[in-house]
């Protein structure tokens, strides 16, 4: 299973994973995540599932808010395409995930956490 996994921030967290395989993982900048960088990961990476971190209860600041919204409105793109989209509650899968890389950024950890999680959920309900 090919999964891209989005932690929304100040600097959005990403991660490529093929089958447990990490192909990708970094963080970028807000400013720096257009339409086209998202899309043109999407078109390279051919993924069967997307997963977006959700917004956080506590309310959001506005730019973690502004990221969240231009995934949730590209992943409607991406469903009708044929792509999975879920979306993953902050917090579920960290318990259950320690194997995340400690030598990448938070954001970048958490959407490698978030990759992993998904795929051996999927796996599990199989």
């Amino acid at each position: 299973m090919v999964a891209i996994s989005f932690d929304p921030g100040h600097h959005t967290g990403f991660a490529w994973v093929d089958n447990q395989s990490i192909k990708l993982a970094g963080a970028i900048r807000a400013e720096c995540l257009t339409d086209d960088w998202l899309n043109s990961l999407v078109i390279t990476a051919k993924p069967d599932i997307i997963i977006i971190e959700d917004l956080p209860i506590n309310r959001p600041d506005a730019i973690t808010a502004k990221i969240f919204n231009q995934l949730s409105r590209l992943a409607e793109m991406w469903k009708k395409a044929g792509t999975t989209i879920k979306l993953v509650k902050p917090g579920t899968w960290k318990p259950i995930i320690k194997n995340r890389p400690k030598d990448i950024t938070p954001h970048c950890q958490d959407a490698v956490g978030i990759a992993l999680y998904t795929i051996s959920i999927q796996d599990i309900s199989k």
